[in-house]
């Protein structure tokens, strides 16, 4: 929406006496609305969301705190096309345009996984919300979407959740990735790496232990030869094991730091590990 009145020009003649007419002084504020007015459509027509990755602060419905389910929260992700969210099991995404101050998205898809009950219906609750066409505005640095009585304040994720360090923290593996599909790690049994400083790797391989050496290299890191322990394991250790040393043992690893969530990738194989 182009801005035809100068804001500059409206400061100055606001600042000059008034004039005593009443129609003049009924002008001059119809004048000053409507460069506020066109300003802020700028302003939304401008919003800039590519790039940028958020995590919902507030949730109210109805003026009153809307309770997510405990250990969840609400994500939402941009880039200059697509949108990806999630509330806590699986993985939303569509293609999205900002149309009249509301987000529109479109083609809406979701992970398959299975999840407790009250993950799901959260997933719906936030699937049927985006598909609503919220209102989405900016609030100093916050995104706040509104739909009917639901109101959601996001924070730029990297200011809410800092991006963990690949050295030092236990890093847990939480699910295995084959080509597009992700298959999550049930409680037992855990493998777990630990990079240390002195460029040494610590292996809980899901069965078997060890250890071997780890060099950061351009796009991720390098493992070198890994030393383990030769237990025999049960299947599901054991496959487990085999998912944690294909990526490990392939080379070079991409790798990726989102808040408390490293993607290492090799090839079409990769895991997905949580710090703690």
């Amino acid at each position: 929406m182009p801005v035809k009145t100068s804001f500059a020009w409206t400061l100055r003649h606001w600042a000059a006496p008034l004039p005593r007419n009443r129609f003049a002084l009924v002008a001059l504020a119809l004048t000053l609305a409507a460069t506020l007015t066109l300003t802020a459509c700028a302003a939304a027509s401008a919003l800039q969301l590519a790039g940028n990755e958020y995590v919902a602060a507030k949730v109210t419905d109805g003026g009153q705190d809307r309770p997510l389910v405990p250990g969840t929260k609400l994500r939402l992700s941009f880039s200059a096309t697509d949108i990806g969210a999630s509330a806590g099991c699986n993985h939303l995404g569509g293609t999205y345009r900002i149309d009249g101050g509301r987000l529109i998205v479109a083609s809406m898809a979701t992970t398959d996984m299975g999840c407790d009950p009250d993950l799901m219906a959260q997933d719906q609750w936030l699937s049927e919300l985006l598909g609503a066409g919220p209102a989405i505005r900016v609030v100093v640095n916050d995104l706040v979407l509104e739909a009917g009585s639901v109101s959601i304040t996001f924070v730029d994720r990297e200011v809410a959740e800092p991006d963990a360090k690949l050295v030092g923290p236990t890093w847990t593996v939480e699910s295995i990735l084959t080509g597009d599909a992700v298959a999550s790690v049930p409680a037992e049994p855990v493998a777990t790496l630990v990079f240390k400083e002195d460029g040494t790797l610590e292996v809980n391989a899901g069965c078997n232990r060890g250890s071997g050496t780890w060099t950061a290299v351009s796009g991720g890191i390098e493992v070198g030869p890994l030393m383990l322990t030769k237990m025999a394991c049960d299947k599901e250790s054991g496959d487990l094991e085999s998912a944690v040393l294909g990526v490990l043992e392939a080379g070079t690893i991409g790798a990726q730091i989102d808040s408390s969530l490293m993607t290492l990738q090799a090839g079409n194989q990769g895991l997905m590990l949580r710090a703690s």
